[in-house]
């Protein structure tokens, strides 16, 4: 039969409070991609008691609670928590203890955590040592590697196509400016020029009437001749006026046909540009881009690690004990953690001792529509879809914590699993040979056999999601619905 000895261990002295602590609990909770906890009652007087340091024995956030299970010549399985609460609820004194995860709840990522090709496992390592070095947690170990790739170079992909949108649109902007300039400058040369060709027109007709006027007066055939001579002159001047005219102006006209092209060159390089950032967009909205942890958005790092989980694999804690402080792991298994148990019974009558009630699954769904971080045309979506041989019926998958597209589509896909057909959520189960407490892990999935009233003999794969010890040889087993393919 189990043994359950529980231990309480100083923070961060790690010195040995009381190696046989005595209290009424519900007893430590093993969970899967979560943290358990545990409930319990201190004798009278106990929670007044004060250790040798001079703080309380059983303080918050200073005291660890270590449960230490043993089969005599069997296994053994040990179970850290952290005392989160205690305090006097009438005449009795109530402590809660959560697994040594929970000291990430609620505590923000204060240093940014980024990741492109990145191993799952490797980040759930950083949030752990950055939890650790922002409020002096626990030194946690990742034990495991998966295949997967978290974040892509999409991000940077982006940020080069913004880049070169912002330089091509500067540029049409210069080449505006110049079309413009160019334009202006050869509107005051037509001007200019015109002006002078005017000039030049009115004084040869002037000279002109002089010369009508000589000759209808009887002037000298010297003045005539002098006069004739000047509106030579002048029409070389007017010439000389319309040569530059056409030079100059032809010259301005050609610097603004040159302004026109490179304008209208900058503006299909705009156009190319802005396809590319488009495309970039979608790009980084379908794969979710660089993993990003930004401080300055205070996400909580127990969720972080969560929702790492959500990319395909499964993790669990673990401890050892050596001198001093504990030994403490968050062990990653891929794809999953657990395996089907064929090799250990779970049925009414042999070691499941309670009635097996069933929950509902929630109403019948044939897809999902998931809607995670964002906004409007830029919030993350995805739609699963399930059987098709029945009418559609929808569920909404909406959780705006999620920034990454294989994160919802774990989502949508375990919604439709779990929508519609009702499971047992809990059992509790006796000691027994064929299947010995503790001889099952959390992600285990085990066939349950009994008879459930109006429903008759049933037999269904489910998974452990978590136990806790509910008594002298006694386990309360939290499930879920097992997927069909297991």
């Amino acid at each position: 039969m189990v043994k359950l000895i529980y231990r309480a261990q100083r923070y961060p002295s790690w010195a040995w409070l009381d190696t046989d602590v005595q209290f009424e609990t519900d007893g430590p909770e093993w969970a899967l991609n979560a943290y358990g906890s545990m409930e319990a009652v201190l004798k009278p007087g106990a929670g007044s008691l004060v250790a040798e340091d001079g703080r309380p024995v059983f303080e918050e956030r200073g005291t660890l609670i270590h449960a230490d299970s043993r089969v005599p010549g069997g296994f053994r399985r040990w179970w850290t928590g952290i005392v989160v609460e205690s305090e006097l609820r009438g005449s009795r004194w109530h402590l809660r203890i959560d697994e040594w995860p929970g000291f990430l709840d609620g505590l923000p990522v204060t240093s940014k955590i980024t990741g492109v090709n990145a191993d799952p496992a490797t980040l759930c390592g950083q949030i752990l040592h950055r939890g650790r070095l922002d409020v002096g947690g626990l030194d946690v170990s990742v034990v495991g590697s998966t295949p997967i790739r978290v974040g892509s170079t999409s991000s940077n992909d982006l940020r080069n196509a913004k880049a070169a949108l912002v330089a091509a649109e500067a540029a049409l902007k210069a080449a505006s400016t110049g079309k413009s300039g160019a334009s202006a400058s050869l509107a005051t040369t037509k001007k200019t020029y015109a002006a002078l060709v005017a000039e030049a027109r009115a004084q040869v007709a002037a000279q002109q009437k002089t010369i009508s006027a000589l000759v209808s007066g009887g002037a000298s055939p010297s003045a005539i001749d002098a006069a004739v001579e000047e509106l030579d002159d002048r029409l070389g001047l007017l010439n000389d006026a319309l040569a530059s005219y056409n030079s100059v102006v032809s010259g301005a006209s050609a610097t603004v046909v040159g302004a026109k092209a490179t304008k209208s060159a900058a503006q299909i390089t705009v156009a190319l540009r802005q396809n590319e950032y488009d495309a970039a967009v979608e790009a980084v909205k379908f794969d979710g881009g660089e993993y990003v942890v930004d401080p300055l958005d205070l996400r909580d790092s127990y969720e972080e690690l969560r929702q790492l989980a959500l990319y395909g694999f499964d993790w669990t804690t673990g401890t050892t004990y050596a001198t001093g402080a504990p030994v403490l792991s968050l062990n990653v298994h891929h794809p999953a953690a657990g395996a089907v148990r064929d090799d250990l019974v779970f049925e009414q009558g042999v070691n499941v001792v309670s009635e097996l009630a069933l929950v509902a699954g929630g109403e019948y769904a044939n897809v999902a529509y998931g809607r995670g971080q964002g906004e409007g045309e830029g919030a993350l979506r995805w739609t699963e879809l399930g059987d098709v041989s029945r009418m559609v019926r929808p569920v909404i998958v909406e959780d705006k914590s999620i920034r990454y597209l294989p994160q919802l589509k774990r989502l949508c896909a375990d919604a439709l699993r779990l929508a519609g057909e009702p499971y047992v959520e809990e059992i509790t189960v006796r000691d027994c040979v064929q299947t010995p407490i503790g001889s099952w892990n959390v992600g285990d999935h085990i066939r349950l056999v009994g008879r459930i009233p109006n429903v008759g003999k049933y037999s269904r794969l489910h998974r452990i999601v978590s136990w806790r010890m509910a008594g002298p040889g006694v386990a309360s087993i939290r499930l879920e619905l097992s997927a069909e393919e297991v």
